[in-house]
C-alpha cells in the first residue's frame, strides 16, 4: 500500500501502527520514497510505502483530484483516481525505469480500472467527470512518451479509449466527437510520427 505524505506523517503512521520507520540511505536520497513503515499484525508482516512524490505527477493536483473514501473507524482516505493511476504507472516505467513483472502487470491493469470507473460514473449520472476521464485517457494515449511505453508492453490504450464510446450513458455527440473521432485523429498523428521516425532512422543508417 502506498501513501503520499511527508516524513513527519510517516513517523506518525509508524507510531500508531507500532512499526518501524525505514528512511532512504544517503545513496537513495533522490528516491520518491520518503520511507517504509513495517509492522506486524495477526502474525503477518505488512509494509506501508510512504511516498514524498509521484513520478510524472503534480502532488497538489493528485490530492485535488483524489476520491474520498470514508473509513468505518472515522475519518477518510483520499484515493488516487484511476486516470492518475495509469499516468503514474506509465511514469514508473518511463522515468523510474521500473520494468519488472509487477510494474508491467500494474500498467496492464490500470486501463481496465479506469474503464470500470468511467462506467460507474456514467451509471450514477456523473457524466461530466466521466467525460474528463475519457478525454484524459485519449490525451495520454496520444502523448509520445505515454504511447512509447504502452506500445513497448503491447498495450493499446487507443483501443481501450475507443471502447469507452460503447458504454451506455454518454451523450451521443460526445461519444462520436470526443472519443471516436479523437481516437482516430490520435492514431493518425501517431502513425505519422512513427513513419517520420522510421524515415529518420533509415536516413541516419544509410
Amino acid at each position: 500500500m502506498d501513501f503520499l505524505v511527508s516524513v513527519a506523517a510517516a513517523r506518525v503512521v509508524a507510531g500508531r501502527l507500532g512499526g518501524a520507520l525505514l528512511l532512504p540511505d544517503p545513496e537513495h536520497v533522490a528516491s520518491p520514497n520518503a520511507g517504509l513503515v513495517r509492522f506486524e499484525q495477526g502474525g503477518r508482516c505488512f509494509v506501508v510505502d510512504i511516498l514524498s512524490s509521484l513520478a510524472g505527477l503534480d502532488a497538489g493536483q493528485v490530492r485535488a483530484d483524489a476520491s474520498e473514501l470514508p473509513m468505518p473507524s472515522g475519518g477518510s482516505l483520499r484515493l488516487l483516481n484511476p486516470l492518475d493511476v495509469l499516468r503514474a504507472r506509465v511514469a514508473r516505467l518511463a522515468i523510474l525505469r521500473r520494468s519488472g513483472s509487477i510494474a508491467v502487470n500494474q500498467l496492464r491493469a490500470a486501463p481496465l480500472l479506469l474503464e470500470a470507473e468511467i462506467a460507474e460514473l456514467l451509471a450514477s449520472g456523473r457524466s461530466s467527470l466521466a467525460q474528463d476521464r475519457a478525454r484524459g485517457l485519449v490525451a495520454l494515449a496520444g502523448s509520445p512518451g505515454g504511447d512509447h511505453v504502452l506500445r513497448a508492453h503491447g498495450i493499446d490504450v487507443f483501443a481501450a479509449a475507443a471502447a469507452l464510446a460503447d458504454l451506455p450513458g454518454w451523450n451521443p455527440r460526445f461519444a462520436e466527437h470526443q472519443i471516436r473521432r479523437a481516437v482516430d485523429a490520435g492514431i493518425a498523428r501517431r502513425d505519422r510520427r512513427l513513419a517520420e521516425q522510421a524515415r529518420r532512422a533509415r536516413r541516419d543508417g544509410s
